[in-house]
């Protein structure tokens, strides 16, 4: 992956085979049921219907991002967003 990519394949990819796009708009780790989408949604998302899937991050503009900690930021200016887990990650 360079360092433009800002997706995460996920999924069994057949040759030939339709990829769809989740895309994360937020650094929540919150389950809800309103525009925005977050990383452990996507990913219960890719495990209710199998495939093969592309998750994009992508910050939108009228999103509130959880403030940060200051051990949390991001100092080096790398691009990366930080998202404070719940619980861990379905697999």
């Amino acid at each position: 992956m360079s360092s433009s990519d800002n997706f995460l394949k996920v999924g069994s990819c057949d040759v030939g085979g339709t990829t769809r796009t989740l895309t994360v708009n937020t650094n929540s780790d919150a389950v809800k049921n309103d525009q925005f989408l977050s990383l452990r949604e996507a990913l219960l998302k890719t495990q209710q219907e199998p495939g093969c899937w592309n998750i994009i991050f992508k910050k939108s503009g009228s999103a509130q991002y959880p403030l940060l900690k200051d051990d949390d930021k991001n100092n080096l200016g790398l691009g990366y967003w930080t998202i404070r887990l719940t619980d861990s990650l379905p697999t």
